[in-house]
């Protein structure tokens, strides 16, 4: 259940009015609008950021293994590398998906 921020009357979550007093919340592209930290440009930006270091980190990973092969370090080349390059991709998704999310 939410609360009306003008007479703190019970309402549905999904109500746009709030049935006790009226209240109309504002709209924004015909959806709510979202407030807080999450949706504040410090998060987008943070969010941004974080794919760029994510991508980076992914083709640092990658030439590691490289080098690592080259040097003939095959625990590293062969098993921490790919480690790190898929938890880097993973993150590097997250980022993405989480930029798309703020989108909607």
């Amino acid at each position: 259940m939410a609360f009306c921020p003008k007479c703190g009357g019970q309402m549905d979550t999904a109500g746009a009015v709030c049935p006790h007093c009226g209240f109309d919340f504002p709209k924004e592209n015909g959806r709510r609008a979202r407030r807080g930290l999450a949706y504040s440009p410090l998060a987008n930006t943070a969010l941004v950021i974080g794919k760029i270091v994510a991508a980076i980190a992914c083709v640092v990973s990658v030439i590691g293994c490289l080098m690592s092969l080259l040097a003939g370090h095959l625990v590293d080349a062969l098993i921490r590398g790919p480690i790190a390059f898929f938890l880097c991709l993973a993150m590097f998704v997250l980022f993405v998906r989480a930029c798309d999310s703020t989108r909607d």
